[in-house]
């Protein structure tokens, strides 16, 4: 019973925490930084792909920039193939 009510409620602490995060902009702040974070990220790894891999694959992104695919002469791999060569 005391776990039950220790769970039911949620802590005061942690709301007002979160709302003053919320009203000083903390939240665009933290998404603008892992947007770069993960564009970065990807760029990285396209390039790490370039020049690792023979001249005619190429390295295609999803629309929502996220995920990689690679497309070689002698397969193309989309999206939607969950054993090929996605990245």
């Amino acid at each position: 019973m005391l776990n039950f009510t220790n769970t039911v409620s949620t802590a005061e602490l942690n709301q007002v925490v979160i709302t003053r995060f919320l009203a000083s902009g903390g939240d665009d702040h933290h998404l603008r930084r892992l947007r770069q974070a993960f564009a970065f990220q990807v760029q990285r790894m396209s390039a790490a792909i370039e020049s690792s891999f023979p001249p005619d694959c190429k390295v295609t992104r999803s629309a929502g920039g996220q995920a990689l695919g690679m497309t070689t002469p002698q397969f193309s791999c989309g999206w939607a193939s969950p054993g090929a060569a996605a990245l």
